[in-house]
């Protein structure tokens, strides 16, 4: 296993404890880091980007995922709803940033819920397609 791959898979444990014990702003913390990390490894695995080479990871991996399944999967393949998991990567980072900084702890757990959801859409697609291994089920 690839040093990202198992990376990933130990922040989705660690999500799901939080999760469990309803630490929410640690569970959304750390689903956040599983996605970037199998996203990562992804791309890597397929050679289409060396994010070791570049600065603002968080900010660029989202294009870049975005132009490899274009690539990989054909613009006219993908619908909306396509368009949609992949685009929740934003709202992923926003969500990470405001449970890692604000100085308020994520309480309600419809707005978790919510996040969670995205993840599950954005890693869903992705399983489904057969580009990473299936660990957020």
């Amino acid at each position: 296993m690839d040093v990202l791959e198992q990376k990933a898979t130990w922040n989705l444990k660690i999500a799901i404890i939080a999760e469990q014990e309803k630490y929410y702003d640690v569970a959304v913390s750390r689903y956040y880091y599983s996605v970037l990390q199998i996203v990562a490894w992804l791309l890597k695995k397929e050679k289409v980007w060396d994010y070791h080479a570049c600065t603002g990871i968080h900010s660029i991996i989202g294009d870049q995922l975005i132009s490899f399944l274009q690539n990989q999967i054909g613009t006219s393949k993908l619908k909306k709803k396509d368009y949609q998991f992949i685009g929740n990567w934003k709202k992923l980072k926003d969500e990470r940033e405001h449970a890692d900084y604000e100085d308020d702890c994520l309480s309600d757990k419809q707005r978790y819920d919510m996040f969670k959801e995205r993840v599950k859409g954005l890693t869903g697609f992705l399983e489904s397609n057969g580009l990473i291994p299936s660990l957020f089920k």
